[in-house]
């Protein structure tokens, strides 16, 4: 794992506020993908929204011949109608489902969080055929439930909230890490 930017406060009011991160992002992982990538190929690049377009970062790989996977854990339009309060058939999200279509069609696969978005992602996007529903869920034949903690002992957890220091807790692959390296410091 490679930390190409810091995360940024999510306290973001506009949507331009929210997507300059979001743009600086895009340009530093497409730089450091393209140098990367130039040193020693990838034969596929698999890339998390949100949002969509940072599939784009990959377009040297791409060019170069890697196999490109989009994975949605959110539906951008309907996020974005969510997060700022916009009209869902309204010009912000007419944008926003194109860039969706040409992110899509950027990717050589797509994976969808849910079987519920499968169909309307799909269609909307026009992969059909490309684009498989893998629910984020974890698979108890793999990783069975572990034992209950000996009695007077309590298990640890990491959630979204506060660590047990009190630091923000992270899920996010980046937050993870840093959350890890704070507890390795402790």
């Amino acid at each position: 794992m490679f930390r190409i930017q810091d995360r940024f406060k999510k306290t973001e009011r506009s949507f331009l506020a929210y997507l300059w991160p979001l743009f600086r992002f895009l340009v530093a992982s497409s730089w450091w993908l393209t140098r990367r990538h130039a040193r020693q190929q990838y034969d596929f690049i698999h890339i998390h929204n949100v949002p969509d377009f940072l599939v784009f970062a990959a377009w040297y790989p791409k060019l170069t011949g890697a196999r490109i996977i989009l994975d949605i854990h959110d539906i951008v339009p309907e996020f974005f109608v969510s997060k700022f309060g916009k009209a869902p058939h309204g010009m912000s999200a007419a944008l926003l489902k194109g860039m969706e279509r040409a992110s899509a069609g950027f990717s050589d696969h797509v994976i969808v969080a849910n079987d519920l978005w499968l169909d309307r992602y799909a269609i909307r996007t026009r992969t059909t055929g490309r684009c498989t529903a893998l629910i984020n869920n974890v698979d108890t034949r793999v990783f069975p439930a572990a034992a209950a903690p000996p009695a007077g002992r309590q298990a640890d957890r990491l959630v979204p909230g506060r660590t047990p220091s009190g630091t923000k807790a992270s899920t996010s692959p980046s937050g993870v890490q840093e959350d890890q390296r704070r507890a390795a410091q402790r």
